[in-house]
Order: structure tokens, then C-alpha cells, then sequence
């Protein structure tokens, strides 16, 4: 079996870990990054996303809370900082909610159905601009990459471009999944981000903290957050055949009798159970999304 090269280290001593159709993941014994293989042409993506049906309209208030949640981090290390350059800026919404914390923001996507939809629907400056082609004559004092950078095969180019883009001493902020989290741990290869050709790279703290390093970046913050949906996930994993069962039997139950279990299940697992325990799976950073705040030096 062909071993490519790991794109962090070069290394060639990487480890099959999953199959997904007929995508191949590997993980680097060296510096432990996690990566797709073969890697997708530029062809290949823009026919994928020319015809992906994305679900970002749907997770408006999902985005919202995470855009409230990376402002407030940043409102810490503001300090005369104006200007913000968000890439993938998606809809919007990090943006917008950006401009009620008196960020003078900028966004480019590579999607012509959402820059078009933003411009419809608002007044805000976005772009249609691919990142790695992206020219500008103005640096930025914040650049956001919100759960953009797994989408890109080499995030080298990614934090060197960046790093090109931002003023002296210029914060870069960086969300995105944490494949070293409990429930990518426990869920394997059905842990809800492994979703290739969308998401290419896989990110931990260590990889983070390796790439950011090489550009010379200093680390101010690093942490990681989850949702309620993930104990879920993960509790609704191990009870799977459980589950399962119950489905069956589902048949021989009233449907309206099954209707109002299901939905008292709901309310107190889901609702209550889950958004008060959710939090115990950030530990020593094993949160589902991890985040980190940097500066160029």
C-alpha cells in the first residue's frame, strides 16, 4: 500500500486509520496529523461543491452562538485592534455580530451562492476570493479562520498566506475539529466531522501548536468547547443495540403512546441531562471544537 508523505513533517511513517468510501485516512506517527488521501484535485473540488447542498442556513443559531463565543475571546486581546478579515465567511453572521463588537470586518468565500445571498441581503464587504489567491493592498489586525482550515489539504500555505496577511503583531484566531476529543475517540469514524472530500485536514492541539510555531506565531490562548449533542452522541453510541431494540419493538406499541415516550425522552435526555453535563468533555482540551488565538511576531 502507497504511504503518502505527511504535509506537516514530510514524514512517510503514517498509519491507516479509516476507510471512508473511497477516501483513505492517515495519521502521522511523527507529529500525529491527520490527513486525507489521495488528495482531491482542484477539479475534482469545484465540481464536489458545485452541486454540495450545504447546511449552514439550517445551523443559523448553532453559528451564531459560536460566533458570540470566539468575540468575547477576542474582546480580551483587542487593544486599538479595527480591522478583521474573516475567511469562509459562510452567510454572514460571524460578521455581522462582529461589527456589534466594533470590528470594521471583511469576509471572502469561495462560494458564489453565499456572496451572492450576502450581498443580497445586506450591506456587508464580502468577496468571492479563493484565500491562497487572495490580494489585498490592506493588512489586517485579526484574521478568523471559523471551522475553515480543515477544509484545505496543506494548511501550511494556509498560516503562511495568513501570516502574510496580518499587521505586525496581528491576532489569528483558529476554530476548528479536534480530532484528539472524546468523541472523536470514542466514536471513531463516525465522529460527525469526518466527512471528506468537505473536510481534508484534522487538527489536534499538538498539530495546531506545530504549525503555528513554524510561522512564528506566539500562542496566547488555546482551549477547546463541545455541545450537548456530542454526550449525546457519545451516550447514544454506546446503547446503539439498545437503541435498536427499541426501534423494533417500536411496531408493537400504540403510535401515539410511542410519540409521547419519545418526547419525554427528549426533554430529559436531550434537553436536560445533556446541557448540564456537556461541558465535562472539555477536560485537558478534549472538547469537540478546538480553538486557539495566536499573534504574529
Amino acid at each position: 500500500m502507497l504511504i503518502p508523505f505527511c504535509t506537516l513533517c514530510r514524514s512517510k511513517n503514517s498509519e491507516l486509520i479509516y476507510k471512508i468510501r473511497s477516501w483513505k485516512m492517515f495519521k502521522c506517527k511523527k507529529c500525529q496529523f491527520v490527513y486525507i488521501y489521495p488528495t482531491p484535485t482542484n477539479k475534482y473540488l469545484e465540481k464536489y461543491y458545485s452541486v454540495f447542498k450545504s447546511n449552514i442556513f439550517e445551523k443559523k443559531d448553532v453559528i451564531q452562538d459560536d460566533s458570540i463565543h470566539a468575540l468575547q475571546l477576542l474582546k480580551k486581546y483587542k487593544v486599538n485592534r479595527k480591522t478583521l478579515l474573516d475567511i469562509g465567511c459562510g452567510n454572514g453572521i460571524f460578521i455581522t455580530e462582529a461589527i456589534k463588537y466594533k470590528w470594521f470586518p471583511v469576509g471572502i468565500d469561495k462560494s458564489r451562492k453565499l456572496i451572492d445571498y450576502i450581498k443580497k441581503n445586506s450591506l456587508l464587504n464580502v468577496h468571492l476570493a479563493d484565500l491562497l489567491r487572495y490580494k489585498c493592498k490592506e493588512k489586517y489586525d485579526l484574521i478568523t479562520l471559523n471551522q475553515v482550515i480543515e477544509h484545505f489539504h496543506n494548511p501550511l500555505l494556509v498560516i503562511r498566506k495568513c501570516k502574510k496577511l496580518l499587521k505586525k503583531s496581528g491576532l489569528l484566531y483558529i476554530a476548528t475539529p479536534n480530532i484528539d476529543s472524546f468523541v472523536s475517540k470514542i466514536r471513531k469514524v463516525e465522529f460527525d466531522y469526518i466527512i471528506p472530500p468537505e473536510h481534508l485536514s484534522y487538527f489536534s492541539k499538538r498539530t495546531i501548536e506545530i504549525i503555528l510555531k513554524k510561522y512564528k506565531f506566539k500562542i496566547l490562548y488555546i482551549g477547546s468547547w463541545s455541545y450537548p449533542v456530542d454526550l449525546a452522541g457519545i451516550i447514544k453510541s454506546f446503547l446503539n443495540k439498545k437503541v435498536q431494540k427499541t426501534v423494533n419493538n417500536k411496531q408493537k406499541e400504540s403510535k401515539i403512546r410511542w410519540f409521547v415516550i419519545k418526547r419525554i425522552k427528549y426533554l430529559l435526555f436531550d434537553q436536560v441531562f445533556c446541557r448540564l453535563f456537556y461541558k465535562l468533555l472539555n477536560i485537558n482540551n478534549g472538547g469537540t471544537m478546538i480553538e486557539v488565538l495566536a499573534i504574529k511576531q
